[in-house]
């Protein structure tokens, strides 16, 4: 791993950043919202953003999914609002809205406002990028009956877990987002079927599963 921000490359063309935060928008027991923080921590692990070149965005904490969500069609659910060496996102998906902002971790304030750069550089392959210039007023982004949010993490072995026993995991909305529609999602698996590597493929990837769910 890479010092600062940046961590080092990882397969499929991926590109990592080392955050200093983590934020997620809460209701507070009064009924008001508020922001729920997580720091980067040596007990549970680096807080990460990562974006793989397939399109898809993770932030992590270890190896715990905090937020994770594919970018192909990102203009019709995600609005992203850059600030210095933040960066707030916020994500729809019909009536469920979610969230959550991060902050870059770096050697010094520059060098974390570069990567924040960087990564709204990357995003911009995908949507528009808007201007904040109210964070702190998170009520401007999601108002109203829109104004609901997606809670808990979800820890990736245990993703990994219902996978392998075949359990149907209770996912938030917005991770039940799903950018193929049924009828390409059968054509696509039959044209896996049809490649001669594909049965071996798939015993790697419970190998893999194993592997994620025993670390």
């Amino acid at each position: 791993m890479a010092e600062g921000g940046v961590v080092a490359e990882l397969p499929l063309a991926s590109q990592c950043w080392r955050l200093k935060s983590y934020g997620r928008w809460v209701p507070r027991q009064t009924g008001e919202k508020t922001w729920k923080m997580i720091e980067s921590s040596d007990d549970l692990g680096p807080l990460t953003l990562t974006i793989v070149q397939s399109g898809h965005f993770l932030v992590c904490q270890g190896h715990t999914l905090l937020e994770g969500f594919s970018l192909i069609d990102a203009p019709f659910f995600l609005k992203v609002m850059p600030k210095s060496d933040h960066l707030l996102f916020s994500v729809k998906i019909k009536n469920e809205c979610r969230m959550f902002r991060v902050q870059f971790d770096g050697a010094n304030f520059q060098e974390a406002v570069e990567f924040s750069r960087d990564v709204c550089f990357r995003l911009q392959q995908y949507t528009v990028m808007g201007v904040n210039n109210k964070m702190q007023n998170a009520e401007d982004v999601i108002t109203g009956s829109e104004e609901q949010d997606l809670q808990g993490r979800l820890p990736i072995c245990c993703l990994a877990q219902s996978f392998l026993e075949g359990v149907k995991l209770s996912l938030p909305l917005a991770y039940q987002h799903s950018t193929l529609q049924a009828e390409d999602l059968g054509a696509f698996l039959r044209l896996c079927l049809l490649d001669h590597r594909f049965p071996a493929f798939v015993e790697q990837v419970e190998s893999e599963l194993q592997k994620i769910v025993h670390e």
